[in-house]
């Protein structure tokens, strides 16, 4: 397998963080170049972004609205990619929270989900919404009547 496939291919969860699976890819690049190929600096980026997280959708898609996918290079997509991972481990810290970030453990919360185990399952949704509609319909009782002064209907 060449060493391009390698790099698409390279899965991050086997990395402990982000920092790592980059230092792997930037490995890999090294060898390309080595070999007297090179791997531009667009396509270096696109190859990380394709292996970001799920933890990571709120950064991914906050690049996509600003319009930056299209000409985003290696260069400035390291360090976004690496102030993202010390904000995950600043918030993790405060929370007390110890759940890996490279998304080993993000997987299993979608695994949870989609077996209606997490925190959004059907079950819980509905019990929301009839608890909205309780608090909906106690405001109703303390409306006042414009035509009659009086409460409990409009």
């Amino acid at each position: 397998m060449s060493i391009e496939v390698q790099m698409r291919t390279l899965n991050p969860a086997h990395s402990p963080s982000m920092r790592d699976h980059i230092n792997k890819l930037q490995a890999m690049q090294q060898d390309v170049l080595a070999a007297g190929k090179q791997i531009a600096s667009e396509d270096m980026a696109i190859t990380l972004l394709s292996h970001l997280p799920d933890t990571y959708g709120a950064f991914y898609s906050s690049l996509i609205t600003s319009g930056r996918m299209t000409d985003l290079t290696w260069e400035e997509l390291v360090p976004m990619v690496l102030d993202q991972e010390d904000r995950f481990r600043r918030d993790s810290k405060e929370k007390g929270d110890s759940k890996a970030l490279a998304g080993a453990d993000n997987q299993n919360q979608q695994q949870k989900k989609r077996k209606g185990q997490g925190k959004g399952s059907p079950n819980q949704a509905k019990k929301e919404s009839k608890e909205d509609a309780g608090k909906q319909q106690t405001s109703k009782k303390e409306i006042t009547c414009h035509g009659c002064g009086k409460t409990g209907h409009i």
